[in-house]
């Protein structure tokens, strides 16, 4: 019986060690439109990877506000893309001991693990995952690269046509 009571012990302290720990700034939390508080961490984290700097200067996912701008994109978006977004994101959580066998969750793991992990999650032969990683990355690049001073770092020096212009007249 006292066996039994340990590994039930045991049990609990996993599984909340796996489902609790997830906070966010009030500010943060209030701006929420489509993800829960976890979903929002995870997103982040894992465009803190997609997205991490490899050249001095290049903005990061959170001062481009990465995150924040699929979250609003997930509120336009359908209830099942958003249902499935979030599915995907618990699955990149809590995933790591199926897809890499790592004890530890996504959020948890150090930098370098992290990128080991969403490498997995990309090269995967369940179609299901790569696409769900291909689905995760095009979202963070499309939140990263909206933002003017990310440009540089592929070599896009701007619009041709001066913005705000909608065609119908010639181009200043």
């Amino acid at each position: 019986m006292a066996l039994l009571g340990a590994g039930l012990a045991t049990g609990v302290a996993l599984v909340s060690g796996q489902l609790g720990g997830y906070a966010l700034d009030p500010a943060t939390r209030r701006r929420l439109r489509a993800l829960g508080v976890k979903e929002y961490v995870v997103l982040r984290a894992a465009a803190r990877r997609i997205l991490a700097a490899d050249q001095p200067g290049a903005p990061s996912a959170d001062e481009v506000g990465v995150a924040d701008y699929v979250d609003g994109w997930l509120a336009d978006a359908d209830p099942a893309t958003r249902r499935d977004f979030g599915r995907l994101l618990g699955l990149l959580e809590h995933g790591t001991p199926l897809i890499a066998f790592r004890r530890r969750r996504f959020t948890d793991l150090d930098p370098a693990a992290q990128d080991a992990y969403l490498r997995d999650f990309s090269h995967s032969r369940l179609s299901a995952l790569r696409e769900g990683f291909a689905a995760l990355k095009s979202l963070c690049m499309l939140g990263y690269y909206r933002d003017p001073r990310t440009w540089a770092v592929c070599g896009y020096e701007g619009p041709t046509v001066p913005r705000g212009w909608a065609g119908g007249e010639s181009a200043p």
